[in-house]
């Protein structure tokens, strides 16, 4: 993207230097081939573009000698104006890991991101020649409910929620299970569940994450890993058992 007008770019990098070409041959670990995918964005505040803008349009009147300009023309003179400041401007990159288990095709994404998501599948299809297919929590597809994410709640603890009407108004509940089921007797719905989860009580790998009303998630936080130390550690370790935990989720 340097030194062109681009808002945005993107594309399969090394996850180790997403600075670097991503080459033949993709980094495997274990039975996962592992890379990044990088976004190049470039945004120009509002209130600069109208600053230029202003600017050439008034060197645009007094070469012509005119007192006005054609609306055809201001837009040209808008386009014109916010590719010399988009090739002037550093893009700010960004990176998503991905993952592809080579066992079974599944394809593991770092991002919950709407438009990121949209936009490595898009890239993907060129890149890969195929389609890929989201996939969704059994619970879903399986539930006759029209708000399968209640019937979730009745069976599992939440450590906070937030219940709303379909109307907006909205109220979080922390720790309070009872809490939560009494508002939704009432006619509340559940708009997210914040949920902590563990193979065992004791167990110190736990797993943070927000499960929205349609099943999606966000902000998740896999458990901690302790990382070894010393010449035999194995540098592969920390990737696989991060992988480990994502697929136990």
């Amino acid at each position: 993207m340097d030194n062109t007008p681009d808002e945005k770019g993107y594309g399969f990098v090394p996850e180790d230097d997403m600075f670097a070409d991503l080459e033949t041959s993709i980094l495997e670990k274990g039975r996962y081939m592992s890379f990044g995918f990088r976004i190049d964005t470039r945004k120009i505040p509002s209130a600069i573009l109208k600053k230029h803008l202003a600017e050439m349009t008034r060197d645009e009147l007094q070469r012509q000698g005119k007192t006005f300009i054609s609306k055809s023309r201001k837009k040209e003179l808008k386009d014109l104006c916010k590719s010399l400041l988009l090739s002037k401007t550093e893009p700010r990159p960004s990176m998503t890991g991905i993952a592809i288990d080579t066992s079974n095709g599944l394809v593991y994404v770092a991002s919950t991101s709407k438009s990121t998501l949209e936009l490595f599948e898009n890239y993907a299809k060129t890149a890969f020649g195929g389609e890929m297919e989201r996939m969704y929590p059994s619970t879903l597809p399986a539930s006759d409910s029209e708000h399968p994410l209640e019937d979730l709640m009745s069976n599992i603890y939440a450590e906070s929620m937030t219940l709303s009407r379909t109307d907006g108004p909205s109220v979080s509940v922390t720790d309070a299970p009872d809490s939560a089921r009494a508002g939704l007797e009432s006619g509340l719905l559940l708009t997210s569940l914040k949920i902590r989860l563990s193979s065992m009580p004791e167990d110190e790998l736990v797993a943070v994450f927000t499960l929205n009303a349609d099943f999606s998630f966000s902000g998740l936080k896999t458990p901690r890993i302790r990382r070894q130390k010393g010449e035999d550690a194995d540098p592969d370790t920390d990737f696989l058992l991060k992988m480990a935990s994502s697929e136990r989720l």
